[in-house]
């Protein structure tokens, strides 16, 4: 049986219904989902915290706080795909002039693209496909 990645994005009384077909790393949320998250956790991106001389290959929500939370999609078969926090939140991680990787860990970064995603379409990448078929595969195996 084959689902479709259609999904419920709820932010509080907010929905959005789009397909994903992206393998990118970071979720990808249009603008007014952006600040909708960023309105419900008290957050604004601090890109202030990452040195100029830092390269960041995808730029996610900067915080200088922990992140301690998780996002919850409901497929439109009614399944419910939860990405831990583990799988939302990391120190912050660039390439310097050097060409070094650096690990900065007094940052914290949101596996959330720090700019809208185009078309009013959302993206929710490898972290949410990876899970969404680990559900769907325990699902058909216990059937």
């Amino acid at each position: 049986m084959s689902y479709s990645l259609v999904f419920l994005l709820k932010l509080s009384n907010f929905i959005i219904t789009k397909a994903n077909k992206s393998y990118d790393n970071l979720f990808r949320l249009p603008e007014d989902v952006l600040q909708r998250f960023q309105q419900i956790t008290g957050w604004t991106n601090e890109s202030s915290l990452v040195p100029e001389e830092l390269y960041i290959v995808e730029p996610g929500l900067n915080y200088n706080s922990s992140f301690d939370g998780s996002l919850i999609f409901t497929l439109n078969n009614g399944f419910t795909i939860e990405i831990p926090n583990e799988e939302l939140a990391w120190p912050l991680r660039g390439i310097n002039t050097t060409g070094q990787k650096v690990l900065q860990s007094n940052v914290t970064v949101v596996n959330i693209f720090n700019q809208e995603a185009p078309e009013y379409t959302a993206v929710l990448g490898k972290v949410f496909l990876s899970q969404a078929c680990l559900i769907i595969f325990l699902h058909e195996t216990l059937r």
